[in-house]
């Protein structure tokens, strides 16, 4: 059984060769939210029990001075991009006060052409107290991840 609960074979044909390498975007409070599981540990776990390959920007330090273009080359090396969009707009890109890294790797992947899949978290059902105190910058409401854009 393949990542998306089908068979391994009959997706072969379809796309990019098993195992897949997945980029998962996302902002840094989902690394630790909610306490138990966080939502991207247990997407990591899902992406390894599946046989394919995580890849996130966690533990990567800036190669050159661009580090939106080390984030560009590193979604573009995963044929797969999996997006797990949250509470907060997350950090903007130096120089680009109006696109955080989440919405350049989105945009990005979607340049691109990547599978894409995305979980649009809603606060009012998965939005802890810890989470909550921490809202340093909200998403804006506007652009292709925002719930407003449908």
């Amino acid at each position: 059984m393949d990542l998306f609960g089908g068979d391994r074979d009959a997706v072969e044909g379809s796309g990019p060769s098993p195992p897949w390498r997945i980029f998962i975007s996302h902002t840094s409070e989902l690394a630790r939210h909610p306490g138990r599981l966080p939502f991207v540990e247990a997407a990591k776990r899902a992406i390894i029990d599946s046989g394919h390959v995580p890849v996130d920007m966690s533990g990567f330090e800036p190669e050159d001075n661009d580090p939106a273009e080390m984030c560009r080359r590193r979604v573009g090396d995963c044929p797969i991009y999996l997006g797990i969009i949250g509470f907060r707009y997350g950090m903007p890109v130096r120089g680009r006060d109006d696109v955080s890294y989440t919405e350049l790797e989105f945009d990005t992947a979607t340049e691109l052409g990547r599978e894409r899949l995305v979980f649009l978290l809603d606060p009012n059902r998965t939005l802890g107290a810890e989470a909550a105190a921490d809202h340093s910058r909200t998403p804006r409401g506007s652009g292709p991840l925002s719930p407003a854009t449908g």
